[in-house]
């Protein structure tokens, strides 16, 4: 679903996307693992630009 996004919308998408994601985790799951790791994704330019275009690719490719 993220690769998706990124294609239509680019980075920019997936940070937005990624936010929403750990605004609805803070509020339904209080001190959860997924509050914290929606953040860092969304946080993490790396992940953002990088990782989410070569995500479910093989290594070897």
């Amino acid at each position: 679903m993220l690769q998706q996004l990124y294609k239509i919308g680019g980075p920019e998408s997936i940070i937005i996307q990624l936010s929403e994601y750990h605004k609805s985790a803070e509020k339904n799951y209080i001190n959860h693992w997924k509050s914290a790791m929606y953040e860092a994704l969304s946080s993490s330019d790396w992940f953002c630009y990088e990782a989410i275009t070569t995500y479910g690719q093989s290594i070897n490719n």
